[in-house]
């Protein structure tokens, strides 16, 4: 028995085992295609996230270094804007004093105005209903 002839009967089984390895996978492909679709898709997620990692943990062990400064760049003085600095002016005018007035005779409702708020105007319905329930309360004590 010669090379060649040793040579031919590896390739012969090596084709037989791969044509039967191959059919088999097929089969199986085939048979169970969302199943290997799932497998392949979650191969795909954790390649992605290995590769995230690798690069997040490679920025945090090299970060990007700031160049040098001379410590009197660091600690140098701040400026302070005088506004904060300093209090403001007082204004130069003050306001007029009104030591008396005469007193009103009577008022007209211009002059009320300012003063008055109407109860009616927002809870009208709620001084209904108290005054409905004083009424009924009244009506019920008499004889």
């Amino acid at each position: 028995m010669g090379l060649g002839d040793i040579f031919s009967s590896i390739k012969s089984r090596f084709l037989k085992v791969d044509s039967r390895f191959l059919t088999g996978t097929r089969e199986m492909l085939r048979s169970h295609i969302r199943l290997v679709l799932v497998c392949l898709g979650a191969l795909g997620i954790i390649l992605c996230l290995l590769v995230a990692l690798t690069v997040v943990n490679y920025q945090r062990r090299h970060p990007k270094a700031a160049p040098p400064q001379p410590l009197s760049d660091v600690f140098k003085p701040l400026a302070i804007p005088p506004e904060e600095l300093f209090m403001p002016d007082e204004p130069d005018f003050l306001p007029e004093i009104l030591w008396e007035r005469e007193p009103r005779k009577s008022w007209t409702a211009e002059d009320a105005l300012p003063f008055w708020t109407d109860p009616l105007k927002d809870n009208r319905r709620v001084w209904q209903g108290r005054a409905e329930g004083m009424i009924d309360e009244l009506l019920e004590r008499l004889p």
